[in-house]
């Protein structure tokens, strides 16, 4: 893929990124955590190069919790306004997890998977007709 920078920030503009996605995919995870972190009924997720993602203003806040398969997980939030924007497990390096929403230009990417769908809510029903993963990904 070639490189592909992208912008975002949170909410009320106190904290912004910027970094080269290392996948153009979005990944809604279906997973109790996301949904109980994010107040929704799944979040969207994207992925940037570790090495090429910074913070270019703002400090966020960190928490360390616990993902759906148990490993420790550190998310990234702003501290004035409340919006997620990363996810991280220090034990893989498969670089940073993004919220596609909090992205400047959500739109340019492209829908790729769902993934946690064992913890997927009864009343959502969504025919997208993308993939579907029990437990995370087919690799998982």
């Amino acid at each position: 893929m070639e490189d592909v920078i992208a912008e975002g920030g949170c909410f009320c503009g106190a904290v912004r990124y910027r970094g080269v996605l290392a996948d153009s995919r979005v990944h809604f995870c279906h997973c109790s955590d996301c949904r109980r972190s994010s107040g929704g009924p799944f979040l969207a997720w994207t992925n940037f190069d570790t090495e090429q993602f910074e913070f270019a203003t703002g400090s966020p806040g960190c928490y360390e919790s616990r993902n759906a398969a148990g490993a420790r997980a550190h998310r990234q939030f702003c501290t004035d306004c409340g919006t997620q924007m990363t996810y991280e497990r220090p034990d893989e390096s498969v670089g940073v997890w993004v919220t596609v929403c909090s992205l400047d230009e959500p739109q340019r990417m492209t829908p790729g998977e769902h993934l946690w769908t064992a913890s997927w809510l009864d009343w959502l029903h969504i025919d997208d007709g993308l993939p579907r993963h029990q437990s995370g990904f087919p690799e998982d």
